[in-house]
Formats: C-alpha cells, sequence, structure tokens
C-alpha cells in the first residue's frame, strides 16, 4: 500500500509539473503578443518627423539648392545664421565643382577635342571658377530651427549655373588654339549646350 501511494503521489506531481509548465508557456505566448502590439515607433522615424521636407531632401524648383546648419548659441540668431549659410555655400560650392568637373570631362571626350593633355587641371579649374562666380547669387528660401540648431535652405537658380559654365568653358577653351579651333565648330557647341543641361538633371 505505501509503495502504491507513493506511486499515485507521484502521478500527481508529474501532473501538476505539466499544468504549471502548460500555464507557463501560454503566459509566455500572450506577452509576446502584447509586446508586438505596442511595439514603439522607431526612434529614427521620430527624429525625422521634426525635420521640414527640404531639410531632409534640398531641393528647389529649377535651382540647386544645400541644407546647412549651426547651433544658436550665446552669440545669437543672426550669427547662427550666418554660420549656417556660410556651411550651406560650403555645400553648394562641392555640388557645383563635382557636377561642373564631370561635366567638362565628359564633354571634351565625347568632341574628342585636341591638346587634351591637362583635361583634370582644366576641368578642376573651370569648376572652381563656376561655383565661385554663381556662389555670389546664391540665396535663402528657407529657414527652421529645431532642438536649437537653425537650418536654412540656400539655392542658386540653374540658369544662372548653366550662363557661368557656358561663359567659363568658353574662356578656358579659348586659352588652347587647337581645343578653341574645333570648340568653334557647330558640333563642338551643340555638344556644349546638352552637356550643360545633363549636368543639371539628377
Amino acid at each position: 500500500m505505501c509503495c502504491f501511494s507513493n506511486f499515485k503521489g507521484g502521478i500527481k506531481v508529474k501532473k501538476i509539473y505539466i499544468l504549471l509548465a502548460l500555464v507557463s508557456v501560454i503566459a509566455m505566448t500572450g506577452c509576446s503578443g502584447a509586446d508586438k502590439k505596442s511595439d514603439p515607433k522607431p526612434v529614427v522615424s521620430e527624429e525625422l518627423s521634426k525635420f521640414p521636407n527640404w531639410v531632409i531632401d534640398p531641393s528647389y524648383e529649377d535651382a540647386t539648392a544645400a541644407v546647412g546648419s549651426a547651433i544658436i548659441g550665446n552669440a545669437g540668431l543672426s550669427f547662427a545664421r550666418q554660420q549656417a549659410m556660410a556651411n550651406a555655400r560650403d555645400q553648394l560650392a562641392l555640388s557645383i565643382e563635382v557636377k561642373v568637373s564631370t561635366m567638362f570631362k565628359s564633354y571634351v571626350n565625347s568632341v574628342g577635342l585636341g591638346g587634351a593633355d591637362g583635361v583634370d587641371a582644366v576641368a578642376t579649374s573651370v569648376s572652381k571658377q563656376v561655383a565661385s562666380q554663381t556662389l555670389r547669387g546664391s540665396t535663402q528660401k528657407e529657414m527652421a530651427v529645431v532642438d536649437n540648431e537653425l537650418y536654412v535652405l540656400v539655392v542658386i537658380p540653374n540658369e544662372t549655373l548653366r550662363e557661368e559654365a557656358k561663359k567659363t568653358v568658353n574662356t578656358s577653351m579659348a586659352n588652347d588654339k587647337a581645343m578653341w579651333q574645333e570648340f568653334k565648330a557647330d558640333q563642338g557647341q551643340k555638344e556644349l549646350e546638352y552637356a550643360i543641361e545633363n549636368m543639371l538633371k539628377d
């Protein structure tokens, strides 16, 4: 009888363990489901929602644009704006230099201009000149403050950029007689127009 009683008690204990295990599994499953339903929004999305669209994606109709920012410190809003404008213009200059340099090299190669041994040097010179000249016509179009940091959108009209690129390329070509003779051909002029238009397409 003693052994049988122990045997029955053993069965009861096992049943209790099984029930406890089942309850634990159900509880864990329930918690897991609750966690999924109450997942918070990604932190990145919350941060981005603070900013205007033009900060995240700098663009402006018929213009080349860049964003600059600066912390608003003890010197005040006016000083922060100057710093933000300077940063935006630095970004614009880099963007323009890359675009113009790439355009110039592509143009020289497509037309097959002679006397172009120093294409890289000429392309660098042309791109820096265009950036320097066009930045004078840059203007602020938007401004916003997010978490004590000032953001500005600075733009340069694409027409200004096109005209300055044409003028600078013409001047650079004139410094090389072989290049200038071929550049003056009708095909060379058309290729330049096409290259400059294509330069401003993203």
